[in-house]
């Protein structure tokens, strides 16, 4: 019996996974510009060069396509800082200090952001404004995000014992609101400095 001919696929069309790849590059994109009701499928379809129908073909409806764009790089993110606040306690014997564990919490930031794949700005750009829904918020973060923010109290309290429980959590709030605001990237900080300041260079901000 001859084997079976393995179908070819038309030539010129791009493999499905390089499509897929386009259409939530240029979501990321477009969704960390003007938010979730300020784009259209057609318009994230005209960014990635393809036909509508193939975003609905691998995503399904918009609402679909942002959270699968939203969930892309969370694990492999929310690895990281796992792994970096894990150290940062193995190091110090299980009593880190304060500036350690706020490092651990913010570094895996820094080093995604200035990495060769300059998506990772975008998706960040992107969460902070995603932070801020009442819409999307809960649904996102308490599931992917929220696991490591306990694991960052917890550390939180090994650095600084004694302290009021509410404390801590006031103060994952006012530091997650910060880079909240750093990585939305709005450019206030730019005009109130009157130049002296960038806010796309955000590094400068944790040294």
């Amino acid at each position: 019996m001859a084997p079976k001919e393995k179908k070819s696929r038309p030539v010129g069309r791009p493999p499905a996974t390089a499509t897929r790849k386009r259409i939530l590059n240029a979501a990321e994109k477009l969704f960390a510009e003007r938010g979730f009701d300020g784009v259209t499928v057609r318009q994230i379809t005209a960014e990635a060069g393809v036909d509508t129908a193939l975003a609905h073909h691998h995503f399904g409806s918009k609402r679909d396509l942002f959270a699968r764009v939203l969930l892309r790089r969370a694990e492999a993110h929310m690895e990281e800082r796992d792994a970096a606040m894990a150290r940062c306690i193995a190091a110090a014997g299980g009593k880190p200090g304060l500036r350690d564990v706020i490092l651990a919490y913010v570094q895996p930031y820094l080093e995604r952001a200035r990495s060769s794949d300059k998506g990772w700005r975008t998706y960040f750009k992107l969460l902070a404004k995603t932070n801020t829904s009442p819409e999307w918020a809960p649904e996102v973060f308490s599931g992917q995000f929220d696991p490591f923010v306990r694991r960052f109290i917890d550390a939180l309290k090994l650095a600084v014992p004694g302290v009021p429980e509410e404390r801590y959590y006031w103060a994952y709030h006012y530091l997650s609101g910060a880079l909240v605001l750093t990585f939305a990237d709005t450019g206030r900080l730019d005009r109130l400095s009157g130049g002296v300041c960038s806010s796309a260079d955000f590094e400068k901000g944790f040294l």
